[in-house]
């Protein structure tokens, strides 16, 4: 059951970062998001790294570690695209 879940995450973290920049590509601040993401991702990456290494939760093989950033960036995906869904429906008039 948790390759399973692993699995789906794998495959569903890039579908939804395309998805989340495909629907904020037409907005102006396109730019803008796509820096910002890419500079928390590297964040989390290193301190995640740092953090695990300092205190020597780190797996012989690093399989801790690459679980964590995987996480990391999963859980970071799942909210950019909740945050593109939120920009993309507030810039379209109401009916």
């Amino acid at each position: 059951m948790n390759e399973l879940l692993l699995i789906i995450l794998l495959f569903i973290t890039p579908i939804l970062l395309l998805a989340s920049y495909l629907m904020v590509f037409n907005n102006g601040d396109f730019f803008k998001i796509f820096v910002t993401h890419t500079v928390v991702l590297l964040i989390y990456v290193i301190l995640i790294t740092l953090i695990l290494g300092f205190l020597g939760l780190q797996g012989g093989y690093g399989l801790r570690t690459i679980f964590a950033v995987i996480f990391a960036m999963t859980c970071h995906v799942i909210v950019g695209f909740a945050h593109a869904c939120y920009i993309t429906f507030k810039q379209q008039p109401v009916k």
